[in-house]
């Protein structure tokens, strides 16, 4: 079985504990984005099984979300400033992208 870190200053050394974190951060964003698809599925599916399934599945990627979240706040992350952030830069990229495109495809130039 695996050695648990206890707190922060148990990681091996800090350029581990820094890839760690940010592996875990790409990880915590995209379950977050997987939750997120899965629930706006829920309105979108065509029958009531189709929603329960997408419901089912928004939740068990939920519980990913907490899963990471818990072991980064053991490392000393404040997870909900990173969240934000995450949020406020795909906000930025999504509007970014959406002036970029046309009804006739991605605009050039």
């Amino acid at each position: 079985m695996p050695a648990k870190i206890e707190s922060p200053a148990e990681t091996p050394d800090s350029q581990y504990r820094e890839m760690l974190i940010n592996l875990l951060k790409r990880q915590v964003t995209a379950e977050m984005g997987a939750t997120a698809m899965y629930a706006k599925a829920v309105g979108l599916a065509p029958t009531y099984m189709d929603k329960i399934h997408s419901a089912r599945v928004a939740y068990e990627e939920s519980t990913h979300v907490r899963g990471v979240a818990g072991v980064l706040t053991d490392l000393g992350v404040d997870v909900e400033a990173f969240c934000r952030a995450d949020l406020r830069l795909l906000r930025a990229t999504l509007l970014r992208s959406s002036r970029s495109i046309s009804p006739d495809g991605p605009m050039t130039g």
